[in-house]
């Protein structure tokens, strides 16, 4: 991101309009800028496997 970008960024996070939730997307917390990692809170999440989908598929739609 350029710095412009940046800062913008910075603003909206530091500054959210009310009832606003941001998800940033990124292959791992160090592609992440500092000072805007600094104010996130990490949330790892993970794929499904194949089966569990399907199981999940059968169970709830049969």
């Amino acid at each position: 991101m350029t710095e412009r970008t940046t800062n913008v960024l910075l603003k909206a996070i530091e500054e959210p309009p009310a009832r606003t939730l941001w998800f940033l997307c990124a292959p791992s917390p160090a592609d992440v800028l500092v000072t805007i990692r600094s104010r996130c809170r990490a949330v790892n999440l993970s794929i499904p496997s194949v089966d569990e989908v399907a199981d999940l598929l059968v169970r709830r739609d049969g």
